[in-house]
């Protein structure tokens, strides 16, 4: 059996910086907008998904995806659907730990590609890749905040394994999306998620995308609804209103670049990365902000926290 714990409940009145949500508000107008559009026919009725496929298609320019309640139900769809005929997982390690754990539920073998410091072992994990294989990648890494290069990417695709790309940082980064090669590469799956970028973590929403023969194949196994009336409702004004998103993103990675000069002048152990995180060396945590502690960097054995970034510097006065 797999030891899964429940979440803990974490204080909203104080900065969480331990996780990758969004600290600052949407704008009063914007979230008005979504409680005024709210009616009994959303309580009393089934969902109707059709504008958010719609809207969603549009804007990311896909032909093709199924809705899921947030990108890990979307990652367990992936999984499931190739169960029958692939028996290994091969993922990097560290990662996001839903991929081996929905990989074990389906009685896959786990094959981990360990990072023995913070250089990503490229050859080793297109080495561990055969026929009887499936594959998940993030871009950027996680929870290292790696780019992978395309030529990489390429060559995975090229062993002509079905392949996962999560993208669920990439808004934070300036690496550039896969969404545009799904047409390219047969074997090519692509999740996105609402809970980074576009800061909406609570609604749970991704989707996954791939060409239309992988597509009905996954849809074997969604939900009846894939999400509720309120999550699409609050989906489709995020993606009308992308601009809001985009200045938030566009503010994360200048809070980013000044924290970290700020602990390079201050002498403290930095490691940069390309997503809404960095890892710090800090002793001396103020109470009124929830950190991720005690984390471990491949190669070194200190404890490092995992700091995520805000949209706004004065977050960082204690550094």
């Amino acid at each position: 059996m797999i030891k899964r714990v429940p979440n803990r409940d974490i204080p909203t009145d104080k900065l969480r910086l331990q996780s990758s949500e969004r600290n600052e508000n949407w704008p009063e107008k914007l979230f008005e907008l979504f409680t005024n559009s709210i009616a009994q026919s959303d309580i009393k009725y089934y969902p109707n998904l059709n504008n958010l496929y719609s809207k969603i298609k549009s804007f990311y320019k896909v032909n093709d995806l199924v809705i899921g309640n947030g990108s890990d139900r979307c990652i367990e769809h992936f999984i499931q659907a190739h169960k029958k005929k692939y028996k290994k997982l091969v993922v990097f390690d560290p990662c996001f730990p839903m991929y081996p754990i929905y990989g074990q539920l389906y009685n896959f073998d786990i094959i981990r590609i360990s990072h023995v410091d913070l250089t990503v072992p490229y050859e080793e994990f297109l080495r561990s890749i055969d026929e009887d294989s499936i594959v998940i990648l993030t871009n950027p890494t996680s929870p290292l905040g790696q780019i992978l290069p395309p030529s990489f990417i390429n060559q995975v695709l090229e062993k002509n394994v079905p392949t996962l790309l999560d993208e669920a940082y990439l808004d934070f980064s300036n690496a550039s999306s896969y969404l545009g090669a799904l047409e390219l590469f047969s074997n090519l799956f692509i999740v996105r998620t609402f809970s980074k970028g576009l800061g909406s973590a609570g609604i749970r929403l991704g989707f996954i995308a791939s060409n239309r023969e992988n597509m009905d194949l996954i849809r074997q196994f969604r939900p009846m609804y894939e999400i509720t009336t309120f999550t699409a409702k609050w989906g489709e004004l995020v993606l009308e209103n992308y601009h809001i998103a985009q200045e938030y993103i566009d503010k994360v990675k200048r809070t980013r670049k000044e924290v970290v000069n700020r602990c390079v002048k201050s002498d403290i152990p930095v490691i940069d990365g390309h997503s809404n995180w960095i890892h710090i060396i800090y002793d001396n945590l103020p109470d009124h902000i929830i950190f991720k502690t005690n984390c471990k960097i491949p190669g070194d054995s200190r404890d490092w926290v995992r700091l995520q970034i805000t949209s706004n510097i004065n977050d960082y006065l204690w550094i």
